[in-house]
């Protein structure tokens, strides 16, 4: 059946071959003269049966009497791109581009060449090139528009501010563009130039709809923000504060700050815990809690070697009572060697611990920690995991902690998916948003680490 088939699909080609030559052939010679007519005749009628081989040999002999042929440049462009020859159809599409700057079909088909290469620089690229040509002023805004929004999004900001200039040349009033342009600098921390961007076209809003409006006035917000002008980002993140924005906003107000601290000092993360608290203090001067929590941090990271002598003596007259003496261990001596960075020994005070209580899981944790801080993170990532695997032992607000741990511990090690999917976990009352922050700059560690590749 199979050679049947096959004997078949020949027939039907050769069939094919024969109808060109019945209906073209005589056509063409009694018809055509020029001889680079009747190749490129050839060609289409080889093309439309869909022996593009064929057709591109037939085209090859027209442009071999003469080159200067734009048309059959793109076709044979677009032969060559279906039989997945793309440097050829690359090739013959700019050569038909070059004969015809304006050819707007040979710039389509050479961005679907690079879309299927997958190459997005080329392809945004080309439509650069396709609005660069555009004569009607008001497509050619909205085509460099686009073009500047897919170079944001491949974080290409200076090729993105070059089309800002064209498209501001054309339409200098044109709000959305003026837009982009204040997102562009805020992207790359020229926070004074967004500032000069949007300031002037604030008067201008009114003539957007209210919920246009919010994107200006969060980017101005936002800018002012890390420009340490408190009082004026809190002016227009005010009118940003809905839809879209409330969480981004959110996150750049004390109160963020100051959570993601609180989840920091939970697991002897002291140093990014005092920076964290030091940014809700420039923020607001006034937040109480702030100071609440660098006064317990400060008192936790003093020596107690007194109260350790104390806790030493507690241990040994314990000896018999168990559950005070997991007590003392869990929540008073080992956490003690820990704020006073004693880590070698809270370690191996943790392992004398698990040796009378084997199922803690509160000192298997505190172990975990030590160990992290001993840079001994595979061994604590192993006893974490443990931990993690069972959550019937914990309360949902330690299994969080756990998580939030774990999720650090990951980060450090360099395993970076691991960490997300235990931030994600992890994302439960006070450890939330630390464990959002956590999360945020995971995703931006891995997207350096594909750019840093990707250059390589």
């Amino acid at each position: 059946m199979g050679n049947l088939y096959v004997n078949h699909r020949k027939t039907l080609n050769l069939f094919s071959i024969l109808i060109i030559a019945l209906l073209w052939g005589p056509y063409a010679f009694a018809q055509e003269s020029d001889p680079v007519k009747l190749f490129f005749k050839n060609g289409e009628a080889f093309r439309t049966i869909e022996h593009y081989k064929e057709a591109i040999a037939e085209y090859n002999k027209a442009l071999a009497i003469d080159d200067s042929h734009q048309m059959i440049h793109y076709w044979k462009g677009v032969c060559h791109f279906i039989i997945k020859e793309y440097d050829q159809s690359i090739a013959s599409l700019e050569r038909a581009i070059e004969l015809s700057p304006n050819y707007k079909a040979a710039y389509s088909a050479l961005m679907k060449v690079y879309n299927e290469l997958g190459n997005n620089e080329k392809s945004i690229e080309t439509f650069e090139r396709v609005a660069d040509i555009e004569e009607d002023p008001l497509t050619k805004v909205n085509m460099y528009r686009r073009v500047i929004n897919m170079q944001i999004e491949e974080g290409n900001n200076e090729a993105a501010i070059v089309n800002i200039e064209k498209a501001l040349e054309v339409d200098p009033g044109n709000l959305e563009i003026r837009y982009l342009e204040s997102d562009i600098y805020n992207n790359l921390g020229q926070y004074r130039k967004a500032v000069e961007v949007l300031e002037p076209v604030m008067d201008d809003l009114n003539k957007l709809s209210p919920d246009n409006r919010l994107k200006f006035y969060y980017e101005l917000g936002y800018a002012y923000h890390y420009m340490k002008e408190y009082d004026k980002s809190n002016e227009y993140f005010k009118k940003a504060y809905d839809g879209p924005f409330k969480s981004l906003i959110s996150k750049l107000q004390p109160s963020h700050f100051f959570n993601v601290a609180y989840g920091y000092s939970k697991i002897y993360e002291y140093e990014t815990c005092e920076r964290l608290l030091k940014k809700v203090l420039e923020i607001d001067p006034t937040y109480a809690q702030a100071y609440d929590l660098l006064a317990d941090v400060a008192i936790k990271q003093e020596h107690h070697h007194k109260g350790l002598e104390y806790y030493e003596q507690a241990v040994e007259g314990l000896g018999a009572k168990s559950n005070d003496l997991e007590d003392i261990y869990a929540d008073k001596f080992i956490p003690t060697l820990l704020n006073n960075r004693d880590y070698d020994i809270a370690v191996q005070l943790a392992n004398e611990a698990l040796a009378k209580f084997p199922n803690s899981v509160k000192i298997k944790y505190l172990k975990a920690i030590g160990l992290h801080h001993q840079d001994k993170n595979v061994e604590a990532i192993k006893i974490m995991e443990e931990v993690v695997a069972n959550k019937a032992a914990s309360s949902p607000m330690d299994y969080a902690l756990y998580n939030f741990a774990l999720g650090v511990i990951y980060k450090t090690n360099g395993n970076l998916k691991e960490a997300e999917e235990a931030f994600k976990l992890a994302d439960k009352g006070p450890y939330r948003n630390a464990s959002l922050y956590a999360y945020e700059s995971t995703l931006e560690e891995e997207m350096m680490q594909a750019q840093n590749k990707g250059a390589n």
